[in-house]
């Protein structure tokens, strides 16, 4: 790459997003205890799966629908680099996943059919390299990450997006997304079949 990229790290998606939005907490401590403790077990997760460390590189880390487009021929063009950076290649299905997520939590599909169209990424990124079942288990951490990462990027980009993020109800509705997929998947075993 010719330009400095972002390091998803533990650093830069939990520990300085959290500094970062602290002042938006002042009336929400609760909201803010429950991030605090999220992002320390995910950390202490993290450095628990150590045979997919190896899998490190460039990640695009909002792999949407919207983000990419299969063509005739069944080629496929990606779009929005803005978030490119290097972390576990893991990361690329988490955002996918949480895209999945999203619409099930919003009652668009069903859980069934969330894990259904991951199967089918999973089995074609499967094609192309090895996914280790460890890379698979730490989805749900990852997500955790980008969940916290993506407060402390509106916060950093206030200016950009005051009119529409970080409002008091939509802190409160994203931590109860956030709740909803630690229940659903931090506190089971996540497998490529949900």
């Amino acid at each position: 790459m010719q330009h400095d990229r972002i390091v998803y790290d533990i650093d830069s998606t939990l520990e300085r997003p959290l500094k970062i939005i602290i002042p938006r907490f002042k009336e929400m401590p609760e909201e803010y205890a429950f991030l605090r403790d999220t992002a320390d077990r995910a950390i202490q997760k993290i450095k628990q799966f150590e045979s997919f460390k190896s899998s490190y590189g460039y990640c695009h880390y909002d792999l949407l629908p919207k983000n990419f487009h299969f063509d005739e021929g069944n080629l496929i063009t990606f779009f929005d680099f803005d978030w490119l950076g290097k972390g576990f290649l893991a990361n690329d299905l988490m955002t996918f996943y949480i895209q999945l997520f999203f619409l099930v939590y919003h009652k668009i599909i069903t859980q069934e059919e969330a894990d259904r169209s991951f199967m089918v990424l999973v089995d074609g990124y499967r094609e192309q390299r090895n996914l280790s079942e460890e890379e698979l288990e730490a989805i749900p951490w990852l997500g955790v990450m980008f969940w916290i990462f993506g407060l402390g990027f509106y916060e950093e980009n206030f200016d950009d997006f005051s009119n529409t993020f970080l409002t008091p109800k939509f802190i409160r509705d994203r931590i109860a997304m956030i709740k909803k997929w630690v229940d659903s998947y931090c506190n089971t075993r996540f497998t490529a079949a949900g």
